[in-house]
């Protein structure tokens, strides 16, 4: 697929703690970035009129990040895209949250993670060239104690996840394109799934 023929894009990140979003115009980048951690409901919706034409005018693409991440968190940048595309028929591109980090960052092999709680991590192995992140098979995107992902020659990183990242990924051909029955990278079940499956007894029968 010829990329360039997109003229305008809009990408979102609600994958973590902090909503970003970013709009792609014929060259030019507007950029929101919003830091209080866990507000995406309220916020989405402010970042992408704030940077965006939406709703004067729908863009040729959306870019999301579709995990690793929080359950809660990814299911509000996901819903918000389902919602267009039942609308209107746009493409729309799923990313890596891991990779998506290391955009812009020095040469060299890096280990992106995330807290994923529970004494655990999201964790994958990465090969930067050009600013790109590309996967390596030295580390797998997985579920990880903190002590087992040290591998020699890796920098470990975690930063800020920001929605701009994934225009840069978007041209460089990285992106799945989804359908509306997508659903986001989920590494582990939600707790109330787990709860459901193992049910306790009552503390007052």
């Amino acid at each position: 697929m010829d990329r360039s023929r997109f003229k305008s894009v809009l990408s979102i990140d609600t994958s973590y703690l902090w909503v970003s979003s970013s709009y792609y115009n014929e060259g030019k980048i507007f950029s929101c970035f919003h830091l209080r951690p866990f507000n995406h409901l309220e916020m989405l919706n402010t970042c992408v009129l704030k940077v965006s034409e939406i709703p004067e005018k729908l863009p040729d693409a959306i870019l999301i990040n579709i995990g690793p991440g929080f359950f809660t968190s990814l299911r509000v940048s996901a819903s918000f895209v389902k919602a267009i595309l039942l609308y209107r028929r746009i493409p729309v591109f799923g990313f890596n949250t891991l990779q998506s980090m290391l955009v812009g960052l020095p040469p060299g092999k890096y280990i992106s993670f995330l807290d994923a709680r529970k004494g655990e991590i999201y964790a994958q192995s990465f090969l930067v060239k050009d600013g790109i992140p590309y996967p390596t098979d030295d580390l797998p995107l997985g579920i990880y104690k903190p002590e087992d992902v040290s591998l020699k020659g890796y920098a470990k990183f975690s930063g800020y996840i920001r929605a701009i990242n994934l225009i840069s990924l978007f041209f460089k051909g990285f992106g799945e394109e989804l359908d509306e029955s997508f659903v986001p990278l989920y590494l582990r079940p939600p707790d109330a799934i787990v709860n459901l499956a193992t049910p306790r007894a009552p503390s007052n029968p």
